[in-house]
């Protein structure tokens, strides 16, 4: 799908992926957890579009533009 619909594609899997993984806990994710799949995909999908010129674009626009249900703001994180 992405592949056949380009950048709007692209940002709309970056920001799901963003949405329904929740970074509050700081940790990484055990097999057993819930996000697991979910951040194995968002790694995956982030390491796929390294490549292409609309990555940061991409990316922050995840970030700046989180879908409603998002669990966490990735706002409040600061890096220390």
């Amino acid at each position: 799908l992405v592949r056949r619909k380009g950048l709007e594609a692209d940002r709309h899997l970056l920001r799901c992926l963003f949405s329904y993984v929740d970074f509050s806990t700081g940790e990484p994710p055990n097999t057993n957890s819930k996000d697991y799949y979910q951040i194995q995909l968002l790694k995956q999908e982030c390491s796929n579009l390294l490549g292409k010129p609309s990555f940061v674009s991409n990316l922050t626009y995840a970030i700046d533009h989180p879908l409603h249900q998002q669990k966490v703001s990735l706002r409040n994180f600061k890096k220390d």
